[in-house]
C-alpha cells in the first residue's frame, strides 16, 4: 500500500496500527473541509461576481439554498463520515 510516500513503501503503525500519517492526514483534511464549509458563501459570491462584472449574465447562484446543496451538505456528510470512521485499528484495545 502506498500512503503518500514512495511507490510500495509502507508505513505501518506499531502493533498493526493505522499507516503512518494516517492521523495527521485525517486531521489536515477535517481542517480543510472546515475551512471551505466556514468560507463557501463567499467563494460562491465571488465567482458569481466575477462573471457579471465581466458582462455575462450570473449563472453562478450564490443563494443559500444552491450552497446547501452543492457545498454545505456534501462538506458536513464528509466532515461526519471522516470524524465517525471507525476501523479495525480503533476498534481493538491498545
Amino acid at each position: 500500500m502506498t500512503l503518500l510516500g514512495g511507490e510500495g513503501e509502507e508505513e505501518e503503525g506499531t502493533e498493526g496500527g493505522p499507516p503512518g500519517g494516517y492521523d495527521s492526514l485525517s486531521i489536515q483534511l477535517l481542517d480543510l473541509m472546515h475551512t471551505l464549509h466556514t468560507r463557501a458563501a463567499s467563494i460562491f459570491s465571488s465567482w458569481a461576481e466575477e462573471e457579471t462584472k465581466d458582462g455575462q449574465p450570473a449563472t453562478i447562484d450564490a443563494g443559500a439554498s444552491a450552497l446547501w446543496l452543492k457545498c454545505w451538505c456534501p462538506l458536513l456528510q464528509g466532515k461526519c463520515k471522516l470524524s465517525s470512521f471507525t476501523s479495525k485499528y480503533y476498534l481493538s484495545p491498545g
